[in-house]
């Protein structure tokens, strides 16, 4: 009973590190907006799957998906959409401070 009741718990670790480690890997898309305050949120797209976050203190990350994301910042007044971003796994895709006029 107890071999039984170790070896479940040492799968259980298993499966969890296995899971642990696909989070960490995950790319992540971030960037700075300013002005930030006509800002409603910020929408990543790419295919079928899509990523909706908001902007904080003019901040946003998203974690995605590896693949090919249209970059779309909702305002009061438009949309701006920016060009596909390229996300590979293990990494983060920094954009540093996007200015809207």
């Amino acid at each position: 009973m107890k071999k039984g009741v170790i070896q479940f718990f040492l799968l259980l670790i298993a499966i969890i590190s296995i899971h642990a480690i696909k989070i960490l890997r995950k790319p992540a898309i971030k960037g700075e907006i300013s002005p930030a305050k006509n800002v409603k949120n910020v929408l990543l797209i790419s295919g079928d799957d899509s990523v909706k976050t908001n902007v904080v203190n003019g901040s946003f990350s998203a974690s995605v998906s590896p693949g090919f994301w249209k970059l779309i910042i909702k305002t009061n007044k438009s949309n701006i959409v920016f060009p596909t971003i390229e996300t590979v796994e293990g990494t983060n895709n920094d954009l540093g401070k996007i200015r809207l006029e």
